[in-house]
């Protein structure tokens, strides 16, 4: 099976429950690069790292 990369994703941007789909329902998605704009996105981010 073919895997996917997302390079550029603004995860911080969507709310819990369409993060939990992207993470866990897309069996093509292997990795995610979640890139952040300033502090508290970095943060969020950071947390969603943790979780996921």
């Amino acid at each position: 099976m073919i895997k996917m990369i997302d390079a550029h994703i603004h995860l911080d941007h969507y709310k819990d429950d369409e993060i939990f789909q992207i993470m866990e329902t897309i069996p093509l998605l292997d990795w995610l690069i979640s890139v952040s704009f300033d502090l508290d996105s970095c943060k969020r981010n950071l947390e969603l790292t943790r979780k996921y």
